[in-house]
């Protein structure tokens, strides 16, 4: 039986593009550099996590037409968040998906059974403490209660067999210390919004930024090689001038 390999392209986006044929292009030109680097087929996926939910969902598509006839028709997978229903991907039985679920669109009067059904999902999953440590991470950061939501959800932990992993975990963080949580919650905050400063003043400057570059900036993790790259990126004459 012949094997084929796929590759599978993800992007992350945390806001909505002002134009959105300009953003495709971009991930068309990210699955040619990927296809010519490796040859095989490239399926490429975007996942926006922004907080709006959006009149409309475009197509991921990209076209080149000229003089009435198609040169190109490119499609992605577009996935917004915020415009999906969470009740659909209990069926998955991913962790992942129970992490997603968490930028969904959730009722709001059931905010707090929701966030402990997320935790306690995830929990229930048995995968490595790295992978479980960063989807339990993830639902932690965003889905914030407020004071009385928060008394639901602490009522819920404790009084329900069924959360009774979910309040363990509570008591784990305790004894960590919330506050260094915490902290590290906020310095990973600053990380994203230096990564994204460079990313757009790059995109502003010269539109297109290579696969390669832009992954780098996406995993560096310090905040004052970021700030150095900021300051590159305002005053470089070209992309290939920047000191990654």
């Amino acid at each position: 039986m012949r094997q084929l390999y796929i590759l599978i392209h993800k992007e992350f986006e945390a806001r909505k593009p002002a134009d959105f044929r300009a953003f495709s292009e971009r991930i068309y030109q990210y699955q040619c550099q990927l296809y010519l680097r490796y040859g095989k087929p490239v399926v490429s996926v975007v996942i926006f996590s922004d907080e709006q939910k959006w009149q409309e969902v475009p197509p991921g598509n990209f076209t080149i037409e000229v003089a009435g006839r198609k040169y190109v028709d490119f499609n992605y997978h577009l996935i917004k968040l915020k415009n999906r229903n969470w009740r659909e991907f209990m069926k998955y039985h991913n962790p992942l998906a129970y992490a997603l679920m968490a930028k969904m669109e959730l009722d709001k009067n059931q905010r707090a059974r929701l966030k402990a059904d997320f935790l306690s999902l995830v929990l229930r999953c048995r995968i490595n403490p790295a992978r479980e440590s960063v989807l339990l991470n993830f639902i932690e950061k965003y889905v914030i209660l407020d004071r009385g939501e928060q008394k639901v959800y602490q009522q819920l932990t404790e009084t329900e067999e069924k959360y009774l992993e979910v309040k363990k975990m509570i008591t784990v963080y305790e004894e960590r210390g919330i506050e260094k949580g915490i902290e590290k919650g906020i310095e990973k905050g600053h990380l994203e919004k230096a990564r994204e400063a460079v990313l757009e003043v790059l995109e502003v400057r010269f539109q297109n930024i290579p696969y390669q570059l832009k992954e780098k900036i996406n995993y560096c993790i310090n905040l004052g090689k970021l700030k150095k790259l900021h300051r590159q990126a305002i005053i470089i004459k070209s992309i290939g001038n920047l000191k990654v």
